[in-house]
């Protein structure tokens, strides 16, 4: 799956923190990248088809956006290679470098852009942390499936702020944007299976593409399991244990599934805590971890990494609407925005977002009287 062993240097680790951005060498090889695009593209078909079927206001704007510039989240519960691939020793080297001996995987995203120029395809100027602000670390591989360059749309870097900057509403590009001056701007143009490393600070873009191909671009963010978000301090993101100790939970995972009565084994401590995070689903992650042992006992390489990947994924909450996980909205003004938009078109959808509301601010008026309002 990787190319060479990459561990950023001293320089780099000093050069990343203060910068906020580095570049890796490719760490995938030609196959790995393949497979992974050949899995994208067909999830890509296969939420297009979903959106086109959805009766929520404003799902055939989401469609046609989706059919150019498709932004599909959450690939790990898709697909148990992509999990793995999240999880690979490549990207858990670097987020073991750069965050510590504990991690986890907290975000994964396909981007991909169409070829032909169309303007929909144009990322504006964000920081990831506006989204989302944690109180721990938290990195972005930004990994290259195809060659990016400026043609098609490559990402682009500004220096980072010491603070995060006014985000505004793009209607013409949905999505959020902030004003900076462009002039220390620069294109990242990576070859297949290089990584652009950056912190949530760090304001970057992304442009039109005007060539004759699909750019694929695979984004996978990790955290520290301790982090929480800054909002109302609750446990962010997907929480995939991805290093314990310095090791790949994933392996500890296995181990312990060979030997399950052994409760000294540090893959024991990796389970217990899946099964403390999501306790009404403590049966499900038993049924997995053993299917994980018999899987191994058998040799069939295939159906164990399903069954890893369908452990470590378990949460209490994974509920989503509008094609994005509940609780990963952080943000009461985008939450009301959302609602805005689709207000009287799905009550069991606003139910949820205004939840969410009340959830991140508890004393929110409007949002306890609209809830009322729709009842039980």
């Amino acid at each position: 799956m990787s190319r060479a062993p990459y561990r950023p240097s001293d320089d780099e680790l000093r050069a990343f923190r203060e910068d906020g951005f580095l570049i890796t060498p490719p760490l995938f090889d030609a196959r790995t990248l393949s497979d992974v695009r050949d899995t994208i593209e067909r999830l890509w078909n296969e939420r297009n088809e979903q959106i086109g079927r959805s009766a929520v206001r404003g799902a055939a704007t989401m469609a046609a956006y989706s059919r150019v510039r498709p932004e599909l989240q959450r690939l790990h519960l898709d697909s148990p290679q992509l999990s793995r691939f999240c999880r690979s020793e490549p990207l858990a080297e670097l987020a073991g470098a750069l965050i510590g001996d504990d991690v986890d995987l907290s975000w994964n995203q396909a981007y991909t852009k169409l070829p032909g120029g169309d303007s929909r395809t144009e990322i504006p100027w964000h920081q990831d942390d506006w989204y989302a602000r944690i109180d721990g670390p938290r990195i972005n591989c930004w990994v290259a499936v195809s060659r990016t360059t400026v043609a098609n749309g490559t990402i682009v870097r500004a220096p980072r702020p010491s603070a995060l900057l006014p985000h505004v509403w793009d209607e013409a590009l949905l999505f959020y944007r902030c004003a900076i001056d462009e002039s220390a701007s620069v294109a990242v143009e990576l070859e297949p299976g290089q990584a652009f490393i950056f912190d949530g600070c760090v304001p970057h873009r992304s442009g039109v593409n005007v060539s004759d191909a699909s750019r694929v671009a695979y984004s996978i963010s990790f955290a520290s399991p301790t982090a929480r978000l800054e909002a109302n301090g609750e446990a962010f993101g997907d929480r995939v244990p991805v290093l314990r100790g310095g090791r790949r939970a994933d392996e500890l995972l296995v181990a312990f599934a060979r030997e399950p009565s052994n409760a000294s084994l540090p893959g024991a401590r990796v389970f217990e805590e899946i099964v403390e995070r999501a306790p009404r689903r403590a049966d499900e992650a038993r049924a997995m971890l053993a299917a994980v042992g018999e899987a191994s006992a058998r040799h069939e390489a295939d159906a164990r990494e399903t069954a890893i990947a369908r452990l470590v994924s378990t949460l209490e909450d994974s509920s989503e609407v509008l094609g994005d996980l509940v609780r990963s909205r952080a943000r009461v003004d985008q939450l009301l925005r959302e609602l805005a938009n689709i207000r009287g078109s799905s009550p069991d959808v606003e139910r949820a977002l205004l939840e969410r509301v009340i959830a991140l601010e508890p004393g929110h008026a409007d949002a306890k009287a609209a809830l009322a309002l729709l009842g039980p």
